[in-house]
Protein backbone atom coordinates (compact mmCIF):
# COMPACT_ATOMS: atom_id res chain seq x y z
CA UNK A 1 0.00 0.00 0.00
CA UNK A 2 2.70 2.37 0.99
CA UNK A 3 4.46 1.54 -2.26
CA UNK A 4 1.37 2.46 -4.17
CA UNK A 5 1.09 5.78 -2.33
CA UNK A 6 4.77 6.50 -2.92
CA UNK A 7 4.41 5.69 -6.58
CA UNK A 8 1.45 8.06 -6.97
CA UNK A 9 3.40 10.87 -5.27
CA UNK A 10 6.28 10.28 -7.64
CA UNK A 11 3.93 10.53 -10.63
CA UNK A 12 2.38 13.79 -9.28
CA UNK A 13 5.74 15.62 -9.06
CA UNK A 14 6.44 15.72 -12.85
CA UNK A 15 2.88 16.93 -13.53
CA UNK A 16 3.34 19.73 -10.97
CA UNK A 17 6.61 20.69 -12.51
CA UNK A 18 5.08 20.80 -15.96
CA UNK A 19 2.29 23.05 -14.66
CA UNK A 20 4.81 25.37 -13.04
CA UNK A 21 6.91 25.50 -16.25
CA UNK A 22 3.83 26.25 -18.35
CA UNK A 23 2.83 29.00 -15.88
CA UNK A 24 6.29 30.49 -16.07
CA UNK A 25 6.24 30.39 -19.88
CA UNK A 26 2.85 32.12 -19.89
CA UNK A 27 4.16 34.71 -17.41
CA UNK A 28 7.21 35.34 -19.59
CA UNK A 29 5.07 35.75 -22.67
CA UNK A 30 2.78 38.16 -20.90
CA UNK A 31 5.77 40.11 -19.61
CA UNK A 32 7.22 40.32 -23.11
CA UNK A 33 3.97 41.63 -24.48
CA UNK A 34 3.86 44.26 -21.75
CA UNK A 35 7.42 45.26 -22.49
CA UNK A 36 6.68 45.52 -26.22
CA UNK A 37 3.62 47.65 -25.52
CA UNK A 38 5.68 49.95 -23.32
CA UNK A 39 8.33 50.22 -26.00
CA UNK A 40 5.71 51.12 -28.62
CA UNK A 41 4.24 53.73 -26.34
CA UNK A 42 7.69 55.18 -25.72
CA UNK A 43 8.38 55.27 -29.46
CA UNK A 44 5.08 57.05 -30.15
CA UNK A 45 5.82 59.50 -27.35
CA UNK A 46 9.29 60.17 -28.77
CA UNK A 47 7.87 60.85 -32.23
CA UNK A 48 5.26 63.15 -30.75
CA UNK A 49 7.94 64.97 -28.77
CA UNK A 50 10.06 65.38 -31.92
CA UNK A 51 7.12 66.76 -33.89
CA UNK A 52 6.25 69.11 -31.05
CA UNK A 53 9.88 70.27 -30.87
CA UNK A 54 9.90 70.95 -34.61
CA UNK A 55 6.68 72.89 -34.32
CA UNK A 56 8.08 74.97 -31.47
CA UNK A 57 11.26 75.63 -33.47
CA UNK A 58 9.19 76.86 -36.40
CA UNK A 59 7.22 79.09 -34.06
CA UNK A 60 10.48 80.42 -32.65
CA UNK A 61 11.82 81.17 -36.16
CA UNK A 62 8.72 83.15 -37.03
CA UNK A 63 8.98 85.14 -33.83
CA UNK A 64 5.66 83.98 -32.35
CA UNK A 65 7.23 82.56 -29.21
CA UNK A 66 10.32 84.69 -28.54
CA UNK A 67 10.61 83.48 -24.95
CA UNK A 68 11.55 79.99 -26.12
CA UNK A 69 14.48 81.24 -28.39
CA UNK A 70 17.73 79.73 -27.19
CA UNK A 71 20.89 81.82 -26.50
CA UNK A 72 22.56 80.12 -29.45
CA UNK A 73 19.72 81.27 -31.69
CA UNK A 74 20.07 84.82 -30.36
CA UNK A 75 23.79 84.81 -31.06
CA UNK A 76 23.16 83.51 -34.58
CA UNK A 77 20.58 86.21 -35.25
CA UNK A 78 22.91 88.91 -33.91
CA UNK A 79 25.75 87.64 -36.08
CA UNK A 80 23.55 87.73 -39.17
CA UNK A 81 22.51 91.31 -38.38
CA UNK A 82 26.15 92.35 -37.89
CA UNK A 83 27.08 90.80 -41.23
CA UNK A 84 24.23 92.59 -42.94
CA UNK A 85 25.32 95.87 -41.37
CA UNK A 86 28.88 95.34 -42.62
CA UNK A 87 27.57 94.46 -46.07
CA UNK A 88 25.43 97.62 -46.09
CA UNK A 89 28.42 99.73 -45.02
CA UNK A 90 30.66 98.16 -47.66
CA UNK A 91 28.03 98.73 -50.33
CA UNK A 92 27.76 102.35 -49.19
CA UNK A 93 31.55 102.79 -49.35
CA UNK A 94 31.67 101.14 -52.77
CA UNK A 95 28.93 103.50 -53.96
CA UNK A 96 30.88 106.48 -52.58
CA UNK A 97 34.09 105.26 -54.23
CA UNK A 98 32.28 104.78 -57.53
CA UNK A 99 30.83 108.28 -57.26
CA UNK A 100 34.32 109.68 -56.56
CA UNK A 101 35.79 107.70 -59.45
CA UNK A 102 33.07 109.00 -61.77
CA UNK A 103 33.83 112.54 -60.58
CA UNK A 104 37.57 112.10 -61.21
CA UNK A 105 36.97 110.63 -64.65
CA UNK A 106 34.60 113.48 -65.52
CA UNK A 107 37.15 116.04 -64.26
CA UNK A 108 39.96 114.39 -66.23
CA UNK A 109 37.82 114.39 -69.36
CA UNK A 110 37.08 118.08 -68.88
CA UNK A 111 40.76 118.86 -68.34
CA UNK A 112 41.75 116.77 -71.34
CA UNK A 113 39.08 118.48 -73.43
CA UNK A 114 40.28 121.89 -72.24
CA UNK A 115 43.90 120.92 -72.98
CA UNK A 116 42.96 119.77 -76.48
CA UNK A 117 41.12 123.05 -77.04
CA UNK A 118 44.13 125.06 -75.83
CA UNK A 119 46.48 122.97 -77.98
CA UNK A 120 44.24 123.45 -81.01
CA UNK A 121 44.25 127.23 -80.50
CA UNK A 122 48.02 127.12 -80.05
CA UNK A 123 48.35 125.21 -83.33
CA UNK A 124 46.19 127.75 -85.15
CA UNK A 125 48.30 130.66 -83.90
CA UNK A 126 51.55 128.85 -84.57
CA UNK A 127 50.50 127.92 -88.10
CA UNK A 128 50.09 131.57 -89.02
CA UNK A 129 53.30 132.58 -87.27
CA UNK A 130 55.41 129.74 -88.69
CA UNK A 131 54.03 130.16 -92.20
CA UNK A 132 55.02 133.81 -92.06
CA UNK A 133 58.40 133.09 -90.44
CA UNK A 134 59.38 130.40 -92.97
CA UNK A 135 57.77 132.10 -95.95
CA UNK A 136 61.07 132.93 -97.64
CA UNK A 137 62.54 129.51 -96.92
CA UNK A 138 59.51 127.73 -98.40
CA UNK A 139 59.57 129.93 -101.50
CA UNK A 140 63.33 129.74 -102.07
CA UNK A 141 63.63 125.96 -101.66
CA UNK A 142 60.76 124.88 -103.90
CA UNK A 143 58.98 122.58 -101.43
CA UNK A 144 55.93 120.75 -102.77
CA UNK A 145 52.51 121.49 -101.29
CA UNK A 146 52.54 118.25 -99.30
CA UNK A 147 56.07 118.85 -98.02
CA UNK A 148 55.18 122.41 -97.03
CA UNK A 149 52.22 121.11 -95.01
CA UNK A 150 54.27 118.35 -93.36
CA UNK A 151 57.11 120.76 -92.64
CA UNK A 152 54.82 123.28 -90.92
CA UNK A 153 53.08 120.51 -88.93
CA UNK A 154 56.43 119.22 -87.63
CA UNK A 155 57.52 122.69 -86.56
CA UNK A 156 54.19 123.24 -84.78
CA UNK A 157 54.35 119.89 -82.98
CA UNK A 158 57.91 120.66 -81.88
CA UNK A 159 56.81 124.02 -80.47
CA UNK A 160 53.86 122.38 -78.71
CA UNK A 161 56.08 119.75 -77.07
CA UNK A 162 58.52 122.43 -75.94
CA UNK A 163 55.65 124.47 -74.52
CA UNK A 164 54.25 121.51 -72.57
CA UNK A 165 57.69 120.50 -71.31
CA UNK A 166 58.33 124.04 -70.09
CA UNK A 167 55.05 124.04 -68.14
CA UNK A 168 55.78 120.66 -66.52
CA UNK A 169 59.50 120.92 -65.73
CA UNK A 170 60.40 123.54 -63.13
CA UNK A 171 64.13 122.85 -62.98
CA UNK A 172 65.85 124.89 -65.69
CA UNK A 173 68.73 122.47 -66.18
CA UNK A 174 66.36 119.52 -66.52
CA UNK A 175 64.20 121.47 -68.98
CA UNK A 176 67.27 122.36 -71.05
CA UNK A 177 68.11 118.65 -71.39
CA UNK A 178 64.54 117.83 -72.37
CA UNK A 179 64.55 120.68 -74.85
CA UNK A 180 67.70 119.33 -76.50
CA UNK A 181 66.12 115.86 -76.72
CA UNK A 182 62.92 117.21 -78.30
CA UNK A 183 64.79 119.36 -80.82
CA UNK A 184 67.14 116.48 -81.73
CA UNK A 185 64.16 114.19 -82.34
CA UNK A 186 62.43 116.70 -84.62
CA UNK A 187 65.68 117.50 -86.43
CA UNK A 188 65.85 113.83 -87.43
CA UNK A 189 62.26 113.93 -88.70
CA UNK A 190 62.93 117.14 -90.65
CA UNK A 191 66.12 115.73 -92.18
CA UNK A 192 64.11 112.71 -93.36
CA UNK A 193 61.45 114.98 -94.86
CA UNK A 194 63.77 117.42 -96.66
CA UNK A 195 66.48 116.81 -99.18
CA UNK A 196 70.09 117.35 -98.08
CA UNK A 197 70.27 120.82 -99.66
CA UNK A 198 66.88 121.78 -98.26
CA UNK A 199 67.85 120.63 -94.77
CA UNK A 200 71.11 122.62 -94.88
CA UNK A 201 69.15 125.69 -95.99
CA UNK A 202 66.67 125.08 -93.15
CA UNK A 203 69.48 124.98 -90.56
CA UNK A 204 70.97 128.22 -91.86
CA UNK A 205 67.52 129.76 -91.97
CA UNK A 206 66.92 128.79 -88.34
CA UNK A 207 70.25 130.18 -87.18
CA UNK A 208 69.50 133.56 -88.76
CA UNK A 209 65.96 133.68 -87.35
CA UNK A 210 66.77 136.37 -84.79
CA UNK A 211 68.37 138.52 -87.48
CA UNK A 212 65.49 138.09 -89.94
CA UNK A 213 63.00 139.02 -87.21
CA UNK A 214 64.99 142.16 -86.52
CA UNK A 215 65.13 143.12 -90.21
CA UNK A 216 61.45 142.24 -90.65
CA UNK A 217 60.47 144.54 -87.77
CA UNK A 218 62.46 147.40 -89.28
CA UNK A 219 61.03 146.84 -92.76
CA UNK A 220 57.40 146.62 -91.63
CA UNK A 221 57.30 149.15 -88.79
CA UNK A 222 60.19 151.60 -89.23
CA UNK A 223 60.68 152.00 -92.95
CA UNK A 224 57.72 153.15 -94.97
CA UNK A 225 56.73 153.73 -98.58
CA UNK A 226 59.64 153.84 -100.99
CA UNK A 227 62.05 153.35 -98.11
CA UNK A 228 61.08 149.72 -97.59
CA UNK A 229 63.80 147.13 -98.24
CA UNK A 230 63.73 144.94 -101.32
CA UNK A 231 64.35 141.18 -101.20
CA UNK A 232 68.04 141.46 -102.03
CA UNK A 233 68.61 144.08 -99.34
CA UNK A 234 66.82 141.87 -96.79
CA UNK A 235 68.94 138.89 -97.78
CA UNK A 236 72.21 140.85 -97.57
CA UNK A 237 71.30 142.49 -94.26
CA UNK A 238 70.30 139.19 -92.68
CA UNK A 239 73.59 137.55 -93.71
CA UNK A 240 75.65 140.57 -92.50
CA UNK A 241 73.81 141.00 -89.19
CA UNK A 242 74.05 137.24 -88.47
CA UNK A 243 77.85 137.33 -88.79
CA UNK A 244 78.08 140.43 -86.58
CA UNK A 245 75.85 138.94 -83.85
CA UNK A 246 77.72 135.63 -83.83
CA UNK A 247 81.10 137.38 -83.56
CA UNK A 248 79.97 139.63 -80.68
CA UNK A 249 78.37 136.74 -78.75
CA UNK A 250 81.48 134.61 -79.15
CA UNK A 251 83.86 137.37 -78.06
CA UNK A 252 81.80 138.41 -74.99
CA UNK A 253 80.75 134.97 -73.74
CA UNK A 254 77.06 135.51 -74.44
CA UNK A 255 76.58 131.94 -75.64
CA UNK A 256 77.48 130.68 -72.16
CA UNK A 257 74.95 133.06 -70.60
CA UNK A 258 72.25 131.94 -73.03
CA UNK A 259 72.98 128.30 -72.23
CA UNK A 260 71.86 129.01 -68.65
CA UNK A 261 68.38 129.89 -69.87
CA UNK A 262 66.69 133.02 -68.57
CA UNK A 263 69.46 134.06 -66.21
CA UNK A 264 68.38 136.83 -63.82
CA UNK A 265 71.76 137.57 -62.31
CA UNK A 266 72.82 141.22 -62.39
CA UNK A 267 76.22 140.44 -63.94
CA UNK A 268 74.76 138.37 -66.79
CA UNK A 269 72.07 140.93 -67.60
CA UNK A 270 74.57 143.81 -67.70
CA UNK A 271 76.88 141.81 -69.95
CA UNK A 272 74.01 141.07 -72.36
CA UNK A 273 73.10 144.77 -72.49
CA UNK A 274 76.68 145.66 -73.28
CA UNK A 275 76.78 143.05 -76.06
CA UNK A 276 73.45 144.29 -77.51
CA UNK A 277 74.74 147.88 -77.66
CA UNK A 278 77.91 146.78 -79.40
CA UNK A 279 75.87 144.72 -81.87
CA UNK A 280 73.62 147.68 -82.74
CA UNK A 281 76.65 149.92 -83.34
CA UNK A 282 78.13 147.37 -85.73
CA UNK A 283 74.75 146.95 -87.45
CA UNK A 284 74.79 150.65 -88.29
CA UNK A 285 78.22 150.39 -89.86
CA UNK A 286 77.31 147.28 -91.90
CA UNK A 287 73.97 148.73 -93.07
CA UNK A 288 75.70 151.72 -94.71
CA UNK A 289 76.92 149.43 -97.49
CA UNK A 290 73.39 148.07 -98.16
CA UNK A 291 70.77 150.74 -97.34
CA UNK A 292 70.06 154.00 -99.09
CA UNK A 293 70.64 157.29 -97.28
CA UNK A 294 66.92 157.79 -96.57
CA UNK A 295 66.67 154.23 -95.26
CA UNK A 296 69.74 154.75 -93.10
CA UNK A 297 68.25 157.92 -91.57
CA UNK A 298 65.13 156.06 -90.34
CA UNK A 299 67.18 153.02 -89.36
CA UNK A 300 69.61 155.04 -87.22
CA UNK A 301 66.74 156.84 -85.48
CA UNK A 302 65.39 153.44 -84.47
CA UNK A 303 68.85 152.24 -83.37
CA UNK A 304 69.33 155.34 -81.20
CA UNK A 305 65.96 154.79 -79.51
CA UNK A 306 66.95 151.20 -78.75
CA UNK A 307 70.28 152.25 -77.30
CA UNK A 308 68.58 154.90 -75.11
CA UNK A 309 66.25 152.24 -73.68
CA UNK A 310 69.26 150.00 -73.03
CA UNK A 311 71.05 152.81 -71.23
CA UNK A 312 68.10 153.34 -68.89
CA UNK A 313 67.95 149.61 -68.14
CA UNK A 314 71.69 149.58 -67.51
CA UNK A 315 71.37 152.42 -64.97
CA UNK A 316 68.51 150.61 -63.22
CA UNK A 317 70.48 147.36 -62.97
CA UNK A 318 73.58 149.18 -61.71
CA UNK A 319 71.62 150.43 -58.69
CA UNK A 320 70.43 146.93 -57.75
CA UNK A 321 72.20 144.91 -54.99
CA UNK A 322 75.09 142.77 -56.18
CA UNK A 323 73.49 139.47 -55.09
CA UNK A 324 70.16 140.08 -56.86
CA UNK A 325 69.19 137.13 -59.09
Amino acid sequence: MEKQITAKKNQAIPIFLVIIIVFLIIAVLLQNRHINRLENELSIYAVAEKEQSGSNAEINRTGSDSDNISPEKNRSTETDNDCQDRINKLESRIADMQEWQDYLEATMKKEESAKIEVDDKFRERQKLSISSFFKSFLEENNLSTNKKSEFIDLIIERQLELKNANSKIADQEEFQKERENIEADYDIQLSNLLSEDQYTAYQEYGETGQDRNFIGTINSRILSGDNQLNKQQVKDLVAGFYKIRQAVEDSMGIREIKSKGNSRSKEDRLKKLEADKKTLNEYSEAAKEIMTDSQMKEFNEYINLQKSAMKMEENRLSQMPENTD
